[in-house]
């Protein structure tokens, strides 16, 4: 009897031996890798890249914008040239969620930067960084002059509007009539400085009295804050003196 109670006990430590290991392969066959967790769901990769492709002696500019609701905006242009093309579109995920395809251009999503990749989906030299400041690459249209209201009649030729590029910090823009251009200067404590500006010199129909305050006031601004897509431009502590509504890449 002695001898069946020992045996028993025996069989009943194998078989739960035997258990525990059968649990702990079964554990270890139930660990999954997340396939989830991708630059698409783990990056906060919307906002605007820019970056800067030599050919030949031409400079070229890329702006993408990359939104929440995947879409996108992009725009080429050759330095001292204009504007070169501009596209929009939504945005085509790849399935493991690590790259985009905009347009006729696809691009791995990493850490704050697009890669551009060849056809055979490996990386390039072309780097677009993302930006930090939020008044670059934004189509700024004039909304508030001197604290009044801006209304763009139909007689104008263009609406008011500034943009400022991050590429070699120069702003261009139209005041209602005429285009103007010039370099700024991004200082501490949100101060900018406008320098070398110059405009055309034509004559409208509608809109000088407007456009002439607001060159004034470009002359004179110092500062700026921007409080979600509203752009306000000062000098020194007084009141805003013009402020300025967010369009991106128009």
């Amino acid at each position: 009897m002695k001898t069946i109670l020992i045996a028993t006990g025996f069989a009943v430590f194998l078989i739960s031996c035997s258990n525990t290991k059968t649990t702990q392969q079964n554990q270890q066959s139930e660990v999954v890798v997340d396939s989830g967790h991708n630059s698409r769901n783990a990056l906060d990769w919307n906002g605007t890249y820019t970056g800067v492709v030599l050919s030949g002696s031409d400079s070229t500019q890329i702006v993408v914008q990359l939104h929440t609701n995947n879409t996108y905006a992009s725009e080429k242009s050759i330095k001292d040239k204009g504007r070169l093309q501009q596209d929009s579109g939504t945005i085509v995920w790849n399935t493991n969620g690590s790259a985009i395809t905009i347009g006729d251009a696809t691009y791995k999503v990493a850490e704050n930067a697009l890669v551009a990749l060849n056809a055979d989906g490996n990386p390039t030299s072309i780097r677009l960084e993302k930006l930090t400041d939020e008044l670059p690459e934004k189509y700024w249209k004039l909304i508030e002059l001197n604290g009044k209201p801006v209304i763009t009649t139909g007689q104008q030729k263009k609406e008011t509007h500034i943009i400022f590029k991050s590429f070699n910090n120069r702003f261009n823009g139209n005041g209602g009539c005429n285009n103007f251009s010039g370099t700024y200067t991004l200082l501490p404590g949100n101060r900018i400085k406008l320098s070398q500006v110059i405009s055309t010199q034509m004559a409208c129909a509608d809109g000088m009295e407007t456009e002439t305050m607001f060159f004034e006031v470009l002359n004179r601004i110092d500062n700026y804050i921007i409080t979600g897509d509203t752009l306000s431009v000062s000098k020194a502590r007084t009141a805003p003196l013009a402020k300025f509504q967010a369009v991106y890449l128009r």
